[in-house]
């Protein structure tokens, strides 16, 4: 899937490290709404490249402890 010189980093991005443990970006996502769970941000990607989620949709952020939009996840 990843290939090329940046390969490591691309699929470094999707991850964090824990520890001695790499985990999955894993992101709270909702539209108009709904929630839809949790998911993985490379599916997520794949969701958005295929119009089954748009950016305009709300993912839950730790940070400020509220919903944003998914245009403005910086892995987005």
């Amino acid at each position: 899937m990843f290939t090329g010189p940046n390969s490591m980093k691309s699929r470094n991005e999707h991850f964090k490290t824990i520890g001695h443990h790499t985990e999955p970006v894993v992101i709270h996502v909702a539209r108009n709404g709904t929630d839809l769970g949790n998911i993985n941000l490379s599916v997520v990607h794949r969701l958005l490249s295929s119009g089954e989620l748009a950016k305009a949709d709300h993912y839950f952020d730790p940070s400020m402890q509220k919903w944003v939009t998914l245009d403005s996840h910086p892995e987005l």
